[in-house]
């Protein structure tokens, strides 16, 4: 799709081979590959991509850490509603200060409009991930999981913030000390401030 206007195109550029009369094709190029955000990070690479916008893994050099970047797609971006919606999310995120929560590092707009979110980079899987692969999860670690969810929930609803949208797929399992289920809830992005 063209990140200027949103039209969907083909998926491939086309180049004509010399003599004879072909098409040969090859991958479209991400614009955002590459691209420096507010000349704090640099975009590496997508992770993905959705209706509302992607997801990359971008690098911030001048500290030395992996950052996620979330934009919202240039064209719906322009909207008015989807403009609030994503600041929304990014001011209930940025409020909120619980271990249990993703960490926003900085929310705006670049320079071309596009709207973004950089926030912490987490290595783990969701819990959607770990019912999908395991399809039983054991009481206590079910009990272990779910009590770091509410923490986090409570946090937030202690500051007015409603998330809306807890589903496994927003509840992310990381690595820390001894074990692997140290719960970070993530995507505020309908998200209800009070």
């Amino acid at each position: 799709m063209c990140w200027n206007c949103g039209i969907t195109l083909a998926g491939v550029d086309y180049d004509t081979q010399p003599d004879a009369q072909a098409y040969r094709s090859s991958a479209q190029h991400d614009p955002m590959i590459g691209r420096w955000v507010l000349d704090q990070y640099v975009v590496r690479s997508r992770l993905a991509e959705g209706g509302m916008g992607a997801v990359y893994l971008a690098e911030q050099p001048a500290i030395g850490r992996n950052a996620i970047i979330k934009i919202v797609h240039p064209w719906l971006g322009r909207e008015e509603k989807m403009a609030r919606r994503f600041g929304a999310e990014a001011r209930a995120a940025a409020k909120l200060q619980n271990p249990h929560i993703v960490s926003i590092y900085n929310y705006g707009k670049m320079a071309d409009g596009t709207l973004f979110i950089a926030m912490e980079h987490l290595s783990g899987i969701t819990l959607a991930e770990l019912i999908a692969t395991e399809r039983r999860i054991e009481p206590a670690r079910a009990v272990a999981i779910a009590t770091q969810v509410c923490e986090a929930l409570g946090e937030a609803h202690r500051r007015g913030v409603i998330h809306r949208d807890l589903k496994p797929t927003n509840i992310m399992l990381v690595r820390r000390g001894s074990g692997p289920d140290f719960v970070k809830v993530l995507d505020f992005g309908i998200a209800k401030l009070d």
